[in-house]
């Protein structure tokens, strides 16, 4: 999947207003808020070293405290590792690291934007599955990334989409 920048994407007119959209227009990104971020990155990964080298230590088996290491790597893994949104025609895909969640526009009741994220919530279930519960609402969270323009133009993206499908 090729990345395109957010920006001249938009100008190439998908999210203009067209009485009828092709199939073929779409809207992608790719967020990865460890390589954004390296500073942090860095503070985390030695923290989860630590933390893996306290248990081995503790349990007195290095190979626990390895999988203690590895645990807390899976759990952060959506920061690790880059995560891509596909904006089409029939929904949104996010295809996050260990996951793939899609929703068509129909089923989206609405996006909260907050910071450099969205949280995108869902009427029913996705894929067969319930999608997680916060605060009362179901849905799942939108990465838009850490640079201002470009998080703009992809809230701006979806809020165009949802107009246009929802």
């Amino acid at each position: 999947m090729t990345t395109l920048a957010p920006v001249e994407f938009i100008r190439q007119g998908p999210v203009a207003t067209t009485d009828r959209p092709t199939p073929e227009q779409a809207f992608a990104w790719t967020v990865w808020p460890a390589k954004e971020r390296p500073m942090r990155t860095v503070a985390l990964l030695a923290g989860m070293t630590a933390f893996g080298a306290m248990a081995g230590v503790a349990l007195h088996d290095a190979a626990l405290g390895g999988v203690a290491g590895l645990a807390l790597a899976v759990s952060v893994q959506r920061y690790l590792l880059p995560t891509d949104h596909v904006l089409n025609n029939d929904g949104i895909t996010v295809h996050e690291p260990l996951r793939v969640r899609r929703v068509a526009w129909t089923d989206v009741q609405g996006v909260i934007w907050k910071h450099e994220q969205g949280f995108l919530r869902v009427s029913r279930e996705v894929s067969g599955r319930a999608v997680a519960r916060t605060d009362g609402m179901r849905g799942f969270t939108i990465l838009l990334g850490s640079d201002p323009v470009a998080a703009e133009s992809r809230r701006q993206a979806v809020d165009a989409f949802l107009r246009r499908h929802g």
